[in-house]
């Protein structure tokens, strides 16, 4: 039964199947009868469908002698796009592509100038907190900025809460950290 389902969403073999499991090639043919209409029970090898069609036997000729004109193949494109499966894993493909390795190489940039703090750096936290990084050690997750020159006062944060690196003393301004 799951088999049955699967062939007729067109996720297993890559041949068109319309409505109620019948090839769309049929509608193709006549254009008058419903689906509804064209759905008959199998009738008994060697005895002709009520729309004057051969019955194909297991091995692929006709039961009364005549050879089964072969399935019509799609062009690739065809076969490839008409596989809603095919769609969904290019769509996401194309979701890694254009948001995830961006996302990913910003991430490590972010790191590598966080990790690069220093003292005497002007930086901007990402509640908006303006200072200069008194004492940064490579290996805390934590470090300490004065906030006012007049009264020296100081905030120990979080080294992922720098959203911005204004200058730095390496020459470079402008860094933005997140």
């Amino acid at each position: 039964m799951l088999v049955r389902r699967l062939l007729l969403l067109g996720l297993i073999g890559c041949g068109t199947v319309g409505p109620l499991g019948v090839a769309s090639a049929e509608f193709a043919q006549d254009g008058q009868s419903s689906p509804a209409q064209t759905v008959q029970a199998n009738p008994p090898v060697g005895e002709a469908a009520a729309g004057g069609q051969p019955v194909i036997n297991e091995g692929g000729a006709a039961a009364d002698g005549q050879k089964a004109a072969p399935p019509k193949v799609g062009s690739f494109f065809e076969q490839f796009f008409g596989n809603p499966l095919n769609l969904i894993l290019l769509s996401a493909m194309l979701f890694m592509f254009l948001v995830l390795l961006p996302q990913r190489r910003e991430m490590k940039r972010q790191q590598v100038v966080l990790d690069g703090l220093k003292k005497n750096d002007r930086v901007i936290t990402s509640g908006g907190i303006h200072g200069v990084v008194v004492s940064a050690n490579s290996g805390e997750p934590t470090i300490s900025i004065r906030i006012d020159d007049n009264s020296g006062t100081r905030m120990t944060i979080n080294r992922s809460a720098v959203a911005t690196v204004l200058n730095s003393g390496n020459g470079d301004s402008g860094k933005k950290a997140s």
